[in-house]
């Protein structure tokens, strides 16, 4: 388990693997930051009571943005080149 007071980023928090990721420490009142490829995908967490981010790995304010206050990353990329 993290420290308290602690929060995870989850990328690709809406794919296969990263939104049973959200759901698990969601459960367990984890505090963490669903991270998403669009603002329709973060207002869908958002409704469920997640917080959620756009973070787009080709943009550094996005990034940055996603990041702030994170402690810790749960890290899922796409199987491509980029």
């Amino acid at each position: 388990m993290t420290k308290e007071n602690s929060k995870i980023l989850i990328s690709g928090a809406s794919g296969n693997v990263g939104q049973h990721v959200v759901t698990q420490l969601a459960q367990k009142k984890v505090s963490a930051r669903a991270g998403v490829h669009s603002q329709d995908k973060a207002a869908a967490f958002r409704k469920t009571g997640v917080e959620a981010v756009v973070l787009d790995f080709n943009s550094r304010e996005s990034i940055a943005a996603a990041f702030k206050g994170i402690d810790t990353l749960f890290l899922v990329t796409p199987g491509s080149p980029d």
